[in-house]
């Protein structure tokens, strides 16, 4: 794929991000895309992330995002697209349902297109520190052992 068409479906696709259309994210997915955003002991208070194998496992994931997390503001910071293959810089802010907390992400989104132009492989990166104490601030601390 040329690198001028991925950098037109990719800053579509980000468009869709910035409205919350998730059936527009949705639907720039393959069947088979293989989402990634690292979960681990630290951060597992964030309940949608993890590995997702296949699109009906990332929009399970999406769900439960939307149960839990409200996007406020969405900026495309920087793409960089050589042929198939993207780095996505982006800004986030976003309020716990739960909690009623704001926080504010930075992240970095690898993404790799497949033939058709749908995003085949999506990996997450980001410090969830701000997101992890928005979802986490209504704990009483004090019956915390």
């Amino acid at each position: 794929m040329k690198t001028e068409k991925a950098e037109q479906i990719l800053r579509q696709w980000c468009e869709s991000l910035a409205k919350d259309d998730i059936e527009a994210v949705i639907n720039g997915l393959s069947e088979s895309v293989i989402f990634y955003a690292p979960q681990n002991e630290y951060n597992k208070a964030i309940p949608y992330l993890g590995k997702k194998i296949g699109r009906k496992a990332v929009i399970e994931a999406f769900e439960i995002r939307a149960q839990t997390t409200e996007l406020l503001e969405y900026e495309l910071i920087d793409i960089i697209v050589q042929d198939n293959k993207a780095c996505i810089i982006s800004h986030t802010k976003e309020i716990c349902r739960q909690t009623q907390k704001i926080f504010e992400i930075e992240d970095a989104q690898y993404i790799i297109l497949d033939e058709d132009g749908k995003i085949a492989s999506w990996s997450f990166y980001f410090d969830p520190n701000t997101e992890v104490a928005a979802f986490k601030s209504d704990l009483d601390t004090h019956n915390l052992t």
